[in-house]
């Protein structure tokens, strides 16, 4: 059922993305992101999926000359969106399946965000409730979830130092 599932979840993430704006704590500038996701709970525990695409080739570039790349906006956007959707802060994951490119063509891997990470993430870092992106669910509901607060240039270069060691389980 899981995988007739996750199936499924990358279709809708193909046919439906949404236009979002992503912050840099320097020259902030747009970022697309098509995110959609669905969580599950069953006999196991708790759990769900992510699947974003970045719409550009090389996510290692910096934003508008910024030290937050496009890969860490997906990373920290992942950890607020993993923070708002777990029911209880120290059990269960949500797979991140992250793609990059115009088409979603480069597989950039599988990652796990567990909830207890994400709480200590956003204990450290806080939410930006004024930031806020649109996610597209499984019941093709559109939600808007607020950022990572990466506000600071320190908050920022810490964030950055832990995304870039922030490796998939998976490619």
């Amino acid at each position: 059922m899981k995988t007739q599932k996750f199936k499924l979840a990358t279709l809708f993430v193909a046919i439906a993305t949404a236009t979002v704006t992503a912050f840099a704590p320097v020259n902030a500038a747009p970022l697309p992101l098509g995110i959609y996701y669905e969580t599950d709970a069953d006999d196991v525990g708790w759990g769900g999926y992510i699947n974003m695409n970045i719409p550009v080739n090389d996510t290692t570039q910096p934003i508008s000359g910024g030290v937050v790349r496009y890969y860490d906006v997906a990373i920290a956007q992942s950890v607020a969106i993993t923070y708002q959707l777990c029911p209880h802060r120290n059990a269960g994951n949500i797979y991140l399946n992250l793609t990059a490119g115009k088409q979603g063509q480069i597989d950039m891997g599988r990652f796990i965000i567990s909830c207890k990470l994400a709480d200590d993430l956003v204990s450290a870092y806080g939410l930006n409730e004024n930031v806020v992106r649109p996610a597209k669910t499984y019941s093709g509901d559109i939600v808007y979830m607020p950022s990572l607060n990466l506000n600071t240039d320190a908050k920022a270069r810490r964030f950055v130092s832990f995304s870039s060691n922030f490796k998939p389980v998976e490619r």
